[in-house]
Formats: C-alpha cells, sequence, structure tokens
C-alpha cells in the first residue's frame, strides 16, 4: 500500500495498481477487513487518476458501509472527499474542459452537473473537511476549501466563493507558520539553546520546593 501511495504522488497511477490489486487480494484471503477497504478506496483514487471516475465510484459503492461502520475518521474523510472529485470529474468529463484550467480563465468546468449535484458534492465536501478538521489535517482542509470555491464560482455565488477562497488561505497561512516554529525550534535545538532561560527555570524549581 505505501508503494502504491508513493507511485500514486509520482503522478503513477498505473505503476501503482499491481499493489493494490495485491494489497486486495491478500486482505481479502486474510480476511483483513480494514486493510481491504483501504485498498479499495486507494483503487478508487487510483481509477480517478486515470481518468475512469465511474469505476471509482463503482469500488467505493460495495465498500462505503464496512467504512462507516468499522474504519477510522481517516478513512472516512478520504472516501468523502474522493466521492466529490469523482462527481466533480464527471462534469469535467462531460464539458470537455481541462482539469485545472489556469485561474485567469472564467470556465464553468462543472455547468454538466445539475443544482441537486452541486448540493450533494458540497454535502460530501463539507463532512469531509468536518472531519479533517477533527484530524488536523491541513493540507486536505485546504483541498476541501479549494473544491468549495470553484464550485461556488461555478454557481455563481460571490460571497461564499469568496469565503471559501479566504478560509484556503488561512489554512495555507497557519500551516507555513507551523513549519516556521518547527524550524525555529529544529535550529534552537541543534545549537543546544535552552528554551527556558537558567534563571527562570531555577525560579520555577524554588518555587516548587
Amino acid at each position: 500500500m505505501l508503494q502504491a501511495q508513493i507511485y500514486l504522488q509520482a503522478d503513477s497511477p498505473a505503476v501503482a495498481l499491481p499493489y493494490v490489486l495485491s494489497s486486495l487480494t491478500e486482505s481479502e484471503n486474510y480476511r483483513l477487513d480494514n486493510l481491504h477497504a483501504a485498498a479499495t478506496v486507494m483503487l478508487g483514487e487510483l481509477h480517478l487518476a486515470m481518468g475512469f471516475p465511474h469505476k471509482a465510484l463503482q469500488a467505493l459503492e460495495g465498500i462505503m458501509p464496512h467504512i462507516l461502520q468499522h474504519c477510522p475518521l481517516a478513512l472516512h474523510a478520504q472516501t468523502f472527499l474522493l466521492q466529490a472529485k469523482c462527481a466533480l470529474a464527471d462534469a469535467q468529463e462531460s464539458t470537455g474542459s481541462l482539469p485545472l484550467p489556469p485561474p485567469q480563465k472564467t470556465i464553468c468546468i462543472f455547468s454538466n452537473l445539475p443544482s441537486s449535484g452541486f448540493d450533494t458534492v458540497l454535502s460530501l465536501l463539507e463532512k469531509a473537511f468536518a472531519l479533517f478538521e477533527q484530524l488536523e489535517w491541513a493540507d486536505k482542509k485546504a483541498e476541501v476549501h479549494y473544491l468549495t470555491a470553484r464550485i461556488f464560482h461555478d454557481m455563481q455565488k460571490e460571497k461564499e466563493r469568496d469565503n471559501a477562497a479566504a478560509n484556503w488561505d488561512v489554512v495555507l497561512s497557519v500551516k507555513e507558520a507551523a513549519k516556521g516554529n518547527m524550524a525555529g525550534l529544529h535550529y534552537a535545538m541543534t545549537l543546544h539553546i535552552p528554551l527556558v532561560e537558567e534563571g527562570e527555570k531555577g525560579k520555577d524549581t524554588r518555587e516548587k520546593k
């Protein structure tokens, strides 16, 4: 599964496919239900990456009840997000638009999606975000905000779009600030700089006595 994830992140879903199929077979043979569910979600991600969102949704349909009842929250969130992305990919495929058109072009990439479809996708994104929020998964929270902003843009809801875009910017800013703090901490540790001044440390010890 880890190798499959690496290849997927390297934009090589076809190379990742044998590893996922092997995980599916082994997990089924040994009745490792949660691993089988995780491998199925990964298979859905590969199908989506290869341009087959319908196959991805079909893969998720049968395993969804088990995911909701027995699997960790992270897999819940990833599955909701994947379902939303598959619905949007269907709409993009129908319009023949590029998956990620340049920002300066005002292309309604989801124009073939009916209003009920927008509501379904937004509901999935809300569920995914609530779980990513609990997990403090910044990258995924940013992705949800980005997709939400794109949807509201095509729905011509400028206020909601701008709010989602602002939330996206906030998540990334907080993430970068956290990276900076960790880098500063690491630098201090390499220089053996005490995080508490010696005088303050002695003062705390005396107060405890």
